[in-house]
């Protein structure tokens, strides 16, 4: 071997070390909010242990098909905001999306199920009754995900994750969640917002007859 050759090891410099580790505790934050919104539980091997078995688990009841039609009109909205990404989890009643995205979309035989074309008119919805401003610039959401809320057994919800992203760090945020407002006079949508990291919460509350925008400022 000759003595000039040698093995070296390339290391990244202290300020790309640095930036690295920035982007991915920023991308945990994020998924722990996502978590958050979803109701998962963050289990440690002990604590995951520590649960019942499968066949201890309480069983769902079943749902008729002939579910009784609700006597409230309400959408609930939780909201992530971790830097310059804003996540909504909005869940609605299903009769009430189904009524709302066809009227919108002007198609009356459109069904709400998971599939592009549905997400993709919640996301044209969304944007048209959901106003979005950080920083003072609008921003526009796109449906990243979209199920039937599984929790509930005497109403078929539906939920969607709309993501948003600022060209910066979000400083201030407004809004206005307008969902269904053009068709329900006592429509009221409920929002509570995470900040992360730190976790801080806020509560807004819409109602049709209040058109102003919500502002929250970090």
């Amino acid at each position: 071997m000759n003595s000039h050759d040698h093995s070296f090891a390339v290391y990244p410099s202290a300020p790309h070390r640095a930036a690295a580790l920035g982007r991915a505790a920023a991308v945990g934050r994020l998924l722990l909010g996502i978590a958050l919104l979803l109701g998962i539980a963050l289990l440690s091997p002990a604590r995951a242990q520590a649960l019942p078995p499968a066949s201890a688990a309480h069983t769902r009841p079943v749902v008729a098909s002939n579910t009784p039609l609700h006597d409230v009109h309400l959408t609930y909205s939780r909201v992530v905001v971790d830097g310059a990404s804003v996540i909504f989890r909005v869940r609605l009643f299903h009769d009430d999306l189904e009524k709302a995205l066809q009227v919108y979309a002007r198609n009356p035989a459109l069904k709400v199920v998971t599939s592009p074309a549905a997400d993709s008119a919640f996301a044209a919805y969304f944007n048209a009754q959901v106003p979005v401003t950080a920083n003072g610039r609008r921003l526009v959401g796109r449906v990243i995900q979209s199920g039937k809320d599984m929790d509930v057994t005497d109403q078929e919800m539906w939920w969607y994750l709309v993501e948003l992203t600022a060209p910066a760090p979000i400083t201030t945020l407004s809004l206005r969640v307008g969902l269904m407002f053009e068709h329900f006079t006592d429509q009221k949508n409920i929002v509570t917002m995470l900040k992360m990291p730190g976790e801080k919460r806020y509560s807004l509350y819409f109602v049709r007859e209040d058109a102003k925008e919500q502002s929250v400022t970090f």
